[in-house]
This record gives C-alpha cells, structure tokens and sequence, in this order.
C-alpha cells in the first residue's frame, strides 16, 4: 500500500445536542510518520475483513446522496493534487455535519480520509469516522500519536471507493454484466 493523501478532521457532538465545533484542516498528514501509517493500514485491514458488517454498492441516484459523488468524480482526474483531496475532504465534512445537524441521535468524532494505492485494486479513496478511545490517540492537531490496537468498536461508520472500478462502472453499457458494486 502506498499513501498519496491523509488527513483527519472533526467535529463535535452528543447524542441529541447540537453540534459544538467543526475543524477542518488546512494541511495535510505527513504520511511518513509511522502512526499515520498503521492508522491507514488499519483501517484499511479493517474494511477488507470478512468478518465486519460491510455492505457493498455504490452510490445512490437520488438527491440524497448529496454533492460528494460529483465532487468525487471531478476529483478523480486530479488524484495527485494534495488542495483537490483537501476541498474534496472538507466538502464530506460540510455534508456529514449538515446531516448529523438534522439528526438528533448522531454523535460527531474524527474522520479519517485517505487516497492510497493498492497493490491489486488501484487507487482506493477511503474516509471512516473514528471515536478516540483507548487504540487511536491523536494530538490537538488530529496527527495520530499512537495506535495501539484499530477494532470494530474504534471505527464507526466508513467507507472504501475503488476508483478504477468505479471508473469502469460509470462507463460501461447499463445492460452489460459487470460487478457494479465500487463502494
């Protein structure tokens, strides 16, 4: 696996509070740093274990899916550019916190994005909440300290595109016979 683009923001909120602060970085997690790397490559084992809850698909084609699959689309052409993951990560973060505002049982945490390769399925755009308990430490900067265990109950809800495969899905003939599932 090698890592292109991290970063992790945040925000915060209680079950049935309002949301209290929203940080979203300006710059970049130095991906050479040995915490950034195990937290990544972690989450990463996580979402290709059998045994998680996974579901697989692809994104919806109603309004509620929002402006990220656009967004990710117009992102794709520009993979290596470090301000296009950032705006594109920040406009999840917008997103994710305009519907925790809607609903009163969400809670906020800190959000994980990353583009890295992968040795067999190509370039992978994977973002995953993760609640900082025990495993995961991060500094006041959200720059991982310290991984000591990544499990199920450290990462909350998240999400893997390959991107070449979806490339493939939303280019193919809609009657052709292909995996259409890239999430």
């Amino acid at each position: 696996m090698q890592i292109v683009h991290s970063v992790i923001h945040g925000f915060d909120k209680e079950q049935h509070g309002p949301i209290t602060d929203v940080v979203m970085k300006e710059v970049l997690l130095d991906n050479s740093l040995p915490a950034v790397v195990t937290l990544v490559q972690g989450v990463q084992k996580l979402l290709g274990n059998s045994s998680n809850s996974q579901a697989w698909g692809k994104f919806g084609d109603n309004a509620r899916v929002g402006r990220f699959p656009p967004a990710l689309h117009g992102y794709i052409a520009h993979q290596d550019d470090a301000g296009q993951f950032l705006a594109l990560t920040q406009l999840v973060v917008t997103e994710l916190v305009t519907e925790a505002t809607k609903k009163q049982a969400s809670t906020g945490g800190r959000i994980l994005f990353s583009l890295f390769i992968d040795d067999d399925a190509g370039p992978i755009f994977m973002v995953a909440m993760i609640k900082q308990k025990g495993g995961v430490s991060l500094n006041k900067d959200f720059v991982p300290t310290g991984i000591t265990e990544i499990d199920l109950s450290k990462l909350h809800q998240a999400a893997q595109i390959r991107i070449d495969h979806y490339l493939r899905v939303e280019s193919a003939d809609p009657n052709a016979d292909i995996d259409r599932n890239y999430l």
